[in-house]
């Protein structure tokens, strides 16, 4: 026993002078690389906190339990996702040229601009990613293209945000039934006076683009954020024409098939179960649809009717549809 005492003593002494040298023999540019990214990841975290503090950080439709991987890659995608399923596959942004990924002390994923180019940060929320551009000077790029992950389409709302989607179904073209995925988050940005600086998005050809505004008051460096979240899995929407909403306003819901789109849009969230719930609970409702769809109707510029709905699970599916007014894409 005392000689098994012994072993375990010397392999204790052993394994302490070990590691201090192994730390002392690391590459000298390590602490240098993850000083740099601690206080760029310092930088965006104080930017956002600033930029966000009026901003919901969770609203009801969004996960609250994202799965989120960060490659060290800078070519590789950002993969968010929940229940073990990847909704959103999102690059970096296009044309600017990136070292590796270091990540920071509080885990923040921080990827180097070489040359010019901004660095990028990575920071995993618990509704999805935060994938941050930080412009180091007046020369660098001010434009930042995402380009949208297959299948999914971007939709800029009048709140600022940016709802993307996926195609479910047409019901024999009467109404059309999608899937709601995740959101954009409306777009902020940041100088290093703490000033607001102009941003906006854009959509084209399957790339969501991010242009800042500086100018020559501008301090940098600025931070801008487009804050990447996925939704609960149960949402989805339903969108009718116009000639729809002007028979739904004149109190013809049950005409435009209105059960039917329901059904499809259950389906796609609970199966059968959930077919049967979205039919009875939208030919109950009725009465809403057609008030809302008056709405839309009367309103300059005319507007058409629109229905968000979520299927919850107690003791059996739920289907709670709120109804709304839209304009642009089947509005016409």
């Amino acid at each position: 026993m005392r000689k098994n005492i012994m072993r375990s003593r010397v392999g204790v002494v052993v394994i302490a002078a070990v590691v201090p040298i192994s730390i002392l023999i690391a590459p000298p540019s390590y602490a240098e690389e993850q000083g740099a990214a601690d206080a760029v990841a310092n930088l965006v975290q104080t930017a956002a906190a600033a930029a966000t503090a009026s901003q919901d950080p969770n609203p009801a439709i969004l996960t609250t339990d994202a799965a989120v991987d960060v490659p060290r890659d800078p070519y590789a995608n950002v993969i968010v996702g929940q229940q073990g399923d990847p909704v959103l596959e999102i690059p970096l942004p296009d044309a600017v040229d990136l070292d590796a990924g270091v990540e920071s002390s509080d885990g923040v994923m921080v990827f180097a601009g070489r040359g010019d180019s901004p660095d990028v940060t990575v920071e995993v929320l618990p509704s999805g990613a935060r994938i941050t551009t930080v412009i180091n000077s007046h020369t660098a790029d001010r434009s930042f293209e995402y380009a949208l992950p297959d299948g999914v389409t971007a939709e800029l709302r009048s709140d600022g945000r940016i709802e993307l989607t996926e195609q479910v179904e047409v019901d024999n073209g009467k109404a059309e039934i999608i899937k709601i995925v995740g959101y954009v988050e409306p777009a902020w940005a940041i100088d290093a006076a703490g000033r607001d600086v102009p941003t906006s998005y854009e959509i084209e050809d399957g790339v969501l683009t991010q242009h800042v505004q500086t100018d020559s008051a501008t301090t940098y460096p600025v931070v801008a954020d487009p804050q990447w979240s996925v939704t609960s899995w149960n949402q989805v929407r339903v969108r009718w024409n116009r000639a729809e909403t002007a028979t739904i306003a004149a109190g013809g819901w049950g005409a435009t098939g209105a059960a039917g789109a329901c059904g499809l849009a259950g389906s796609a969230l609970a199966g059968p179960p959930g077919a049967a719930i979205g039919s009875a609970v939208c030919l109950a409702a009725g009465g809403a649809a057609v008030y809302n769809a008056g709405v839309a109707q009367n309103s300059r510029p005319q507007r058409c009717l629109e229905m968000y709905a979520t299927v919850v699970f107690t003791i059996q599916p739920s289907f709670l549809p709120w109804f709304g007014a839209y304009s642009g894409g089947s509005c016409r």
